[in-house]
């Protein structure tokens, strides 16, 4: 037993030896309180000596305040010592035997420096930052009041993984468009605006870090170090915890609001026509408030009817045809017209032309048929007929017969007459008896 207390006495001597040096006792060490580190880059932890009469300080923060010569000692006292590092966290910052601290993801880590065989630490609390280089967003977006009237705009810091930063985001017209603080836009009437969307440091990741910063901190002192960053409330100023966000990180998305067509009715629906003429149909869109109120005119048969950008529709053939009017901003908004197309009807010219054939055996307007001609409608007035004939005073002789004919028996005479002034020019109508001559008249040749 006492060879090993022999032991350990001995390595005790050696190592207060090494701490004190040329008769001067190392008995604390100090490094940075907090270092914030870009992703990808490197740092060197700085370390500073102390003993019980001047104590390490920070590096960063302070001189030590000591002669030359004392600083001399404590530096050839140091030289003497092995300092070894470590990480709390090596995915997000790893650390040499050197003290050089190379930052891997965003995040946060302790690295601490102790001296070897000695119950002498201290800690740097690491910041491992990821700063934007810009903002991604659309260009543009379409809303719809009556349709699709809200998006996400999806806008994306660059890179993904900055830190200390989020997004925010302003609309030119809230008249027209309003978005939240999700990136939520929302339409509210037809038209344009823009929105912003805008880099600004993360307050709560903020105050998280500080508040790691002091932990890290009270456990080696009981002072509070004022040179921990702290977000400033007014993040117009765009200040980010550990440092400042870039100005002009910002992106703009023309926002267009429109309502859609949702029904189109006709003044008609259905109509007749005759070749050639035409129909004008008017087209009535809903909402009245619709963006794109325009249709288009369709035949389903132009060879029976067609119809131009106004509605107005032509007769070309017989037969039917289906008119069509479509909304140019909703497909399924339409309506139709049922046209029948008619030939033109022939109208027969009246006739014009007389017939001037008479009946054969008169002189007048009376024919054998006794039908009755037409009489026109206004006829002229029956002229008034001649004064009878005068009969002769007396009888014309006889004609005396033949010398070898035996005078006739008189015969009944079985002619017409019709018309016993001769009116009919003499002409005997065959077949007719004229009752109106007694025997002896016919005789003597007066009828």
């Amino acid at each position: 037993m006492k060879k090993k207390i022999i032991v350990l006495a001995a390595t005790a001597i050696i190592m207060a030896v090494a701490l004190a040096g040329c008769g001067v006792k190392i008995t604390n060490i100090a490094v940075p309180d907090a270092v914030t580190v870009e992703k990808g880059e490197a740092v060197v932890l700085p370390v500073a000596f102390g003993t019980d009469d001047a104590p390490a300080v920070t590096p960063e923060t302070a001189a030590t305040g000591e002669s030359a010569a004392t600083d001399e000692k404590v530096a050839k006292a140091a030289e003497k010592l092995t300092i070894e590092w470590t990480s709390s966290d090596e995915s997000v910052a790893t650390v040499d035997e050197t003290g050089t601290v190379t930052a891997v993801a965003a995040g946060e880590a302790n690295v601490t420096a102790s001296v070897k065989d000695a119950d002498i630490a201290a800690s740097t609390h690491i910041k491992v930052v990821v700063t934007p280089t810009g903002v991604a967003a659309p260009e543009s977006i379409d809303l719809v009041t009556n349709g699709e009237n809200t998006k996400d705009l999806d806008a994306k810091l660059v890179p993904a993984d900055a830190t200390d930063v989020k997004l925010a985001y302003e609309s030119s017209d809230e008249s027209i468009a309003t978005v939240d603080e999700t990136g939520k836009v929302t339409a509210v009437a037809n038209g344009e605006c823009t929105i912003t969307t805008y880099v600004t440091a993360k307050t709560e990741d903020a105050e998280a870090s500080e508040l790691s910063a002091v932990v890290v901190e009270a456990a080696d002192s009981e002072e509070v170090d004022d040179s921990v960053a702290t977000m400033p409330e007014d993040l117009a100023a765009m200040d980010s915890a550990f440092g400042v966000v870039p100005e002009n990180l910002k992106a703009e998305t023309k926002v267009t609001v429109t309502t859609n067509v949702e029904g189109i009715t006709l003044d008609k629906t259905e109509g007749v026509l005759t070749v050639g003429n035409t129909v004008t149909v008017t087209a009535t869109v809903t909402p009245d408030t619709a963006t794109n109120a325009s249709v288009t005119w369709t035949s389903s048969d132009e060879a029976i009817a067609t119809v131009d950008s106004e509605g107005k529709i032509t007769a070309v053939a017989p037969g039917t045809a289906t008119i069509t009017a479509v909304s140019d901003s909703n497909p399924d908004a339409n309506a139709t017209y049922a046209v029948t197309v008619q030939a033109k009807k022939v109208v027969a010219p009246a006739s014009t032309k007389t017939s001037s054939k008479s009946n054969s055996g008169y002189a007048g307007s009376s024919s054998n048929s006794g039908a009755a001609a037409a009489a026109p409608s206004n006829p002229a007035p029956a002229p008034v007929p001649d004064p009878a004939p005068v009969q002769p005073s007396e009888p014309a002789p006889a004609p005396d017969p033949q010398p070898d004919q035996a005078p006739a028996e008189p015969q009944p005479d079985n002619r017409d007459y019709t018309d016993g002034s001769g009116a009919n020019g003499g002409k005997v109508i065959e077949g007719r008896a004229d009752n109106g001559c007694t025997p002896e008249q016919q005789a003597g040749g007066v009828c």
